[in-house]
């Protein structure tokens, strides 16, 4: 038992200077996900990403629209239509069905790499302004928000690093 309160009284004693550096520490916390809710280069970035696949979304959506138009054919003139007939169109909408989810498949995975592609350089200049901000501002610690249970407003550098962040352009 001695020697658990003495291990005890030399961690605390060795810790005490680490409190006392700690305390002199300039500290800041940063709401990451606002910054990213709030940078102009946000809509710049989906606009591009759309203009960017816009024809493929409309491929995709074009092959719904024959899909429907084909199906509704098929219910509405099924029985005017010869057995025949509707054996053709059954066939024609599983071929345009498996291109459908092919295309499709391929098109939201090709927007998903896209968008991690443009989210990972815009994380790189969010790093870049938390460090600028951080080194101008003195700040030898920076905490994302929802890592801690309380920061007042006054450690908050959020609004700092957006406004890096946007010039940066």
């Amino acid at each position: 038992m001695k020697k658990l309160i003495a291990a005890v009284a030399l961690a605390v004693t060795m810790m005490t200077p680490s409190f006392s550096a700690l305390a002199e520490a300039k500290i800041a916390v940063i709401n990451i996900a606002d910054v990213f809710q709030q940078l102009p280069q946000r809509d710049t970035l989906q606009k591009t990403l759309k203009d960017e696949f816009e024809v493929r979304v409309q491929e995709v959506r074009g092959l719904e629209a024959e899909m429907q138009r084909l199906y509704d054919k098929r219910e509405k003139d099924g029985e005017l239509l010869g057995q025949q007939e509707v054996t053709k169109i059954t066939r024609q909408l599983e071929t345009m069905q498996a291109e459908y989810k092919l295309k499709r498949k391929n098109l939201e995975e090709d927007q998903r790499r896209r968008g991690a592609e443009e989210q990972q350089k815009l994380m790189v200049k969010v790093q870049e302004a938390i460090v600028e901000v951080s080194k101008s501002q003195g700040y030898d610690l920076v905490l994302p928000l929802d890592a801690t249970a309380y920061a007042s407003d006054s450690f908050d550098i959020t609004k700092l690093v957006i406004q890096q962040v946007s010039k940066s352009k």
